[in-house]
């Protein structure tokens, strides 16, 4: 069994080659020796000696007011754009580009390409493939983090596998993913994620996959794009930085909005028809569920997670789809699957030594209608109230909705009054009130909450909740909301919802 990786490889690059990489030129003429060699950072407070600093910029910060103080800490070199230089000498080479974010993604992609030739040369029999080194690009609505993490267990059993971390799934992230490539990396697995269109399209060319993935098409950032056609078109940009002759493009069937799109793109029409993979619920032998896991059976082999819910069939199957894209067999791959640990705030399950009754599913990391409904379907679906008490539901409201975020808090809360559990439901954040108001005529108690702070309180007027009883606090919602803090409050206030 290979050890899985983690992005810990520190990316050194010349000064010819970062001038190559970029088309940058030298502020001044004034250059380093070509065969110099750097280490890109982007934060004054880690720079290390020798460094090259690269000013990024946003909406708060512009890294270029910070250029003497890099090189006070000890970088040698600057990449900088020269609108945005507050001198025109500094003590050491700047190299001059016409935008720091995307000159960051074009070394990534110099590097990749890089890494990628050394593992040719240095190729081994572990990994039949015209190159050791393969990256898989994927991305999704819902589910894309969860679906790396599937993956990066699943492949570490057989190859020495690597992935972004976290969620570092944008233009940062993925330059940051591609320069921590460890030298015996051979299966590096890349999260992208976008707030419009182009951005895909920009992470992907720095990329330069063998293997894209995209999982679902929903109503995340419909606020945003305006129509899950726009946002269908987004995701596809993914299929933009693949090889056509050799590239493996790989999609959710059952998925109509995507497969659509998908049709009207150029690698769909001129790749090799079996560079085109569609997994669908109709490979499916058959499936199992249960409070703890997820089963399918495909190709007469049992694949499964540590989670449970119908919406991890897509995930199951997208990575036996990856199996087949790399000739892995599936046996291969089951044990280090059946092993997956979800990350933080993505279904984790919380204690609290002040409740030891009390179990906080923590998926609280981000949502949207289509992973809510999901979440929430095999949540309730699942609850066993003999072992796990009551079920109380926290959910926050779901940002980046727009005009459209009314009707989808409504329709959420419609569906909510029509179970027989939960026990309670709790709502948080002004767009969440329409949930509420939607689920008013349930069975079951319905409160709206503006803040986070004010739901122990509500814990407590509702009574739910005791010391020694078994209860269950489900949270989801969106990541700005927090509501994690929740399970925080309850260990430093053990009496807050018990006097």
């Amino acid at each position: 069994m290979t050890a899985q990786h983690t992005p810990t490889a520190k990316a050194f690059l010349s000064a010819a080659e970062l001038k190559q990489a970029t088309q940058g030129q030298w502020l001044n003429s004034i250059a380093p020796p070509e065969d110099a060699l750097y280490s890109l950072n982007t934060d004054t407070r880690t720079i290390q000696q020798n460094d090259a600093f690269l000013a990024l910029y946003g909406e708060r910060f512009d890294g270029h007011a910070f250029l003497p103080q890099a090189f006070e800490s000890g970088a040698t070199l600057a990449i900088a754009e020269p609108g945005r230089l507050q001198a025109q000498t500094y003590p050491q080479p700047v190299l001059l580009v016409s935008q720091t974010v995307q000159a960051y993604l074009d070394i990534a992609r110099f590097y990749r390409r890089k890494r990628a030739a050394q593992s040719i040369a240095n190729a081994d029999s572990t990994f039949k493939a015209e190159s050791p080194l393969k990256v898989i690009a994927l991305t999704g609505s819902s589910g894309k983090t969860t679906l790396k993490g599937m993956l990066l267990a699943a492949f570490s059993s057989v190859l020495h596998t690597q992935a972004s971390l976290k969620n570092h799934n944008n233009e940062i992230g993925v330059s940051q993913t591609l320069l921590s490539l460890n030298p015996d990396t051979q299966l590096l697995i890349v999260e992208m994620g976008m707030r419009g269109l182009g951005q895909i399209d920009q992470l992907t060319r720095a990329a330069e996959p063998d293997v894209a993935i995209v999982l679902n098409v929903g109503p995340a950032h419909i606020g945003l794009l305006g129509s899950i056609n726009a946002i269908a078109q987004a995701k596809c940009e993914i299929f933009n930085g693949l090889d056509p002759e050799c590239g493996i493009a790989i999609l959710n069937g059952d998925d109509a909005p995507l497969m659509q799109t998908f049709d009207q793109h150029p690698f769909a029409q001129t790749a090799p028809k079996h560079h085109i993979l569609a997994f669908r619920h109709a490979d499916i032998e058959t499936k199992a569920f249960s409070a703890t896991e997820t089963k399918i059976k495909v190709q007469g082999t049992w694949l499964s997670v540590p989670l449970p819910g119908e919406h991890m069939v897509a995930n199951l199957l997208a990575v036996a789809t990856v199996a087949q894209a790399l000739n892995i067999p599936l046996k291969a791959i089951a044990p280090g699957l059946a092993s997956f640990t979800p990350e933080e705030g993505r279904g984790e399950v919380c204690r609290t030594s002040a409740y030891p009754g009390l179990r906080v599913i923590n998926d609280a990391y981000n949502a949207n209608p289509a992973s809510m409904r999901a979440a929430l379907q095999a949540a309730l679906l699942h609850h066993d109230a003999a072992v796990h008490g009551r079920l109380v539901l926290v959910l926050s409201a779901m940002n980046e909705l727009g005009e459209h975020s009314q009707s989808y808090h409504a329709a959420l809360g419609q569906w909510l009054a029509e179970q027989s559990e939960p026990s309670a439901l709790i709502t948080v954040g002004e767009e969440a009130k329409w949930l509420a108001e939607a689920a008013a005529h349930a069975t079951f108690p319905v409160i709206w909450v503006p803040t986070v702070e004010q739901i122990p309180d509500k814990l407590r007027q509702l009574g739910l909740l005791a010391p020694n009883q078994p209860a269950t606090l489900y949270l989801k919602g969106s990541r700005s909301f927090k509501l994690e803090a929740l399970t925080h409050y309850l260990e430093a206030n053990p009496d807050v919802v018990s006097a």
